[in-house]
């Protein structure tokens, strides 16, 4: 984390500096200058490539090791890697071109079919057919990423967000002796908090559809990969084994139906369309956007920390609280959405409206 943490921040620094550095009269130096999401995606990709392949050399050293044993690290985390940079790529050509949102939408649907081919789908235990298997891990390398750049385009929350998540990720690939994706998730969270170093003078650093989109699909890969020591066929422990990627990705699930549900009522001409993400919802109630960033960010840490305990207790139990945790989750959107409806009609305008 701390090595990814320093390149990214030095590699974004290195790239402005360089930019503020050269004369007017150099493209390059305006092509970069007036594109700082690109400079912070690809500092992001990069700090991250070096980190997993940097651990898998060191553990290749260290035969014998508790880790060697594992047979749960993601043997095909190199093609993923691949894959995710790809994102980046296509994320940063949608900035610079302005393309359409089917652009990233067909690369999605093409890396979730590169998932479920080389066998890391999702399958519940060998309970469904591969036909459901293949559209269900088509919709979550689809949906999450989607989420993510959803994040970005609202109130460039992805970069914290991403960091919450993937701690939780983190502490619960090294509890399943997992330490392939546990590096993966801490190089990820230590790229992007590189990102936030480097922009000293706001939490929210410009993050761009590439970076968001890597860092989406990492984590949907990473959650879908969180494999238990130790496997029951109870039907509870299945249903929290479902449960805990979804904790996890939560609040951008939550976030990115809470704005498919805005759109909806703009398409069928609504008269009273409630501002289209959580974030703003908050913005009109709070009044405070500080605050409204801390409660998402306290939001999304209360759920990591949840799903880090269902994945030690007994599922029988960890159950109802993650049904709990959800409902939670969806009351709150419920009572943000009747207050900013409320207000509408009674005429008082709200604070603050997203533009993508």
């Amino acid at each position: 984390m701390v090595g990814c943490s320093l390149f990214s921040a030095g590699a974004t620094r290195s790239a402005h500096s360089w930019t503020r550095n050269r004369t007017k009269s150099h493209t390059s130096a305006q092509f970069l200058s007036a594109n700082p999401k690109m400079v912070s995606s690809i500092s992001i990709l990069l700090s991250f490539l070096l980190a997993v392949p940097l651990f898998s050399f060191i553990n290749s050293l260290k035969v014998g090791t508790v880790f060697s044993l594992s047979h749960l690290q993601g043997k095909h985390l190199n093609l993923v890697l691949v894959v995710a940079s790809s994102l980046l790529l296509i994320g940063i050509i949608h900035d610079l071109f302005l393309m359409l949102s089917t652009w990233y939408l067909g690369a999605l649907i093409s890396s979730g079919v590169v998932i479920w081919s080389i066998g890391d789908r999702i399958e519940l235990q060998d309970q469904m057919p591969a036909a459901a298997t293949l559209i269900f891990t088509i919709l979550w390398f689809v949906i999450v990423p989607v989420a993510f750049k959803q994040l970005e385009s609202s109130g460039q929350l992805a970069t914290g967000i991403s960091i919450l998540i993937g701690l939780g990720l983190f502490v619960l690939a090294t509890m399943n002796l997992q330490p392939r994706l546990a590096v993966c998730a801490i190089g990820l969270v230590g790229s992007n908090l590189g990102i936030i170093l480097q922009h000293r003078h706001s939490a929210r650093p410009h993050l761009g559809a590439g970076g968001a989109l890597l860092d989406g699909f990492v984590i949907a890969y990473i959650t879908l990969m969180l494999y238990p020591q130790q496997v029951s066929t109870s039907n509870s422990f299945m249903a929290v084994s479902a449960l805990i990627p979804l904790l996890l990705c939560l609040f951008p699930l939550i976030n990115i139906f809470t704005i498919s549900f805005s759109t909806m009522l703009r398409v069928f001409g609504s008269n009273h369309i409630p501002p289209p993400s959580i974030y703003s919802l908050l913005s009109a109630v709070t009044l405070r956007e500080n605050i409204s960033t801390a409660l998402i960010f306290l939001g999304v840490s209360t759920t990591s920390l949840i799903a880090i305990i269902l994945g030690r207790i007994d599922s029988t139990v960890g159950l109802p609280i993650g049904l709990l945790t959800v409902v939670s989750y969806i009351m709150v959107v419920i009572f943000l959405l009747r207050h900013s409806l409320q207000h509408q009609v009674t005429g008082r305008p709200q604070i603050r409206i997203d533009t993508p």
